[in-house]
């Protein structure tokens, strides 16, 4: 299996990571010695590494610390799509070590359609003549502006990272069902099967989230679906053992060939992330 989205943060660096301000939990160290070993017990073979935080430093020290570990494959870091010499800046981050891709954090910027502006074009366009990819974290109001890029510039590779947030603690979610079924018919647009337990209730179940999973499926398909940690915000659901458990299980209901279920489970992050290629 290939995990394709994990994170490393480094509590002395003092970097701005949302998800840590908002949960105490995760204000302690989140390093290699500690994944690792939850990885070698599931199985798990190879991991793509991805930013936390909107600063190159922040970056620059994941892609260091990936550098030195085979078991990263790939690397998704972070550039400033607006700076005015955007393109010297993709071609350098996608000279370094096992990058792979940039994200988008669509969650800290305004207003909602701010990935469809102008003045992000070029940072897009630079991402794919660098042979980057553009992984954004969205929810069901980004989805009209990643619609939008992925039409105006076909060539760009963008993965919607956790399903775009299924907000699995409300009755109401008629606005992400919609928006899965949107981006899920744009062939260029592929997901993450992450973060569901995440958006749960702390009492989750494997059928608590096996309608999204569902949704995600038939709206994507098993070709443009990648299996996914998220550690270690994943700690806060449970663990790491405890959504792969579940994550297999559902995988086992959803009546796959062997070959689909190898795409989710590996094929498919080596190909939409190029980790031969590295």
């Amino acid at each position: 299996m290939i995990d394709a989205h994990i994170h490393f943060w480094d509590m002395a660096r003092d970097d701005d990571i949302l998800i840590v301000r908002r949960e105490p939990s995760l204000r302690r160290q989140a390093m290699p010695p500690e994944l690792l070993p939850l990885m070698a017990q599931a199985g798990v073979r190879g991991a793509v590494a991805v930013q936390s935080a909107p600063n190159p430093g922040e970056s620059g020290h994941l892609i260091g610390v990936s550098a030195r570990l085979a078991e990263v494959r790939g690397v998704v870091g972070w550039v400033d799509l607006t700076a005015p010499d955007v393109r010297d800046r993709a071609r350098t981050l996608a000279a370094r070590p096992k990058v792979v891709g940039v994200r988008a954090m669509l969650n800290r910027v305004e207003p909602v359609g701010w990935l469809a502006e102008d003045r992000v074009r070029p940072g897009l366009e630079a991402l794919a003549e660098a042979g980057l990819s553009l992984d954004v974290i969205a929810r069901a109001e980004h989805v009209p502006a990643v619609a939008a890029v992925a039409e105006a510039l076909p060539g760009l590779a963008i993965v919607v990272d956790h399903g775009a947030t299924a907000p699995l603690r409300r009755d109401d979610r008629q606005d992400w069902l919609t928006a899965i079924a949107r981006i899920g018919a744009i062939g260029s647009i592929a997901t993450k099967f992450s973060g569901l337990a995440e958006e749960a209730p702390e009492n989750w179940t494997p059928e608590t989230l096996e309608p999204a999973f569902r949704h995600l499926l038939t709206c994507f398909g098993p070709r443009r679906i990648m299996w996914a940690s998220n550690w270690p915000v994943i700690d806060l659901r449970g663990g790491y053992a405890r959504w792969l458990a579940a994550s297999r299980t559902l995988l086992d209901r959803a009546g796959l060939s062997a070959s689909e279920r190898e795409a989710i489970e590996d094929a498919n992050a080596r190909r939409i992330y190029r980790l031969g290629e590295q």
